[in-house]
């Protein structure tokens, strides 16, 4: 499933999953490994930088939630008015 530059991949998962993994990539690079190693009810989202050692793990909701609260928080802003025009 592509979305612009993102596609969204089933994985079997790189070795430090048990589980199938669900993965995120931003030109064919994974930026974000959804995972189910604490149960369905409690999927996590492990995001990944451009630094190789930043690696963070958060509740899949969680990231959900504050994706959609910063959308809303976007819509709800007076419409910009450009400087050019």
């Amino acid at each position: 499933m592509k979305f612009g530059n993102l596609e969204v991949v089933y994985a079997s998962g790189p070795a430090d999953y048990d589980w199938l993994t669900i993965e995120i990539l931003l030109d064919k690079e994974p930026i974000i490994v959804i995972d189910q190693e604490k149960g369905f009810d409690c999927l996590e989202a492990e995001l990944f930088g451009t630094d190789e050692n930043f690696r963070v793990k958060v509740a899949l909701p969680d990231l959900i939630n504050a994706l959609l609260e910063v959308k809303k928080a976007f819509e709800e802003l007076p419409p910009r008015i450009d400087p050019e025009r």
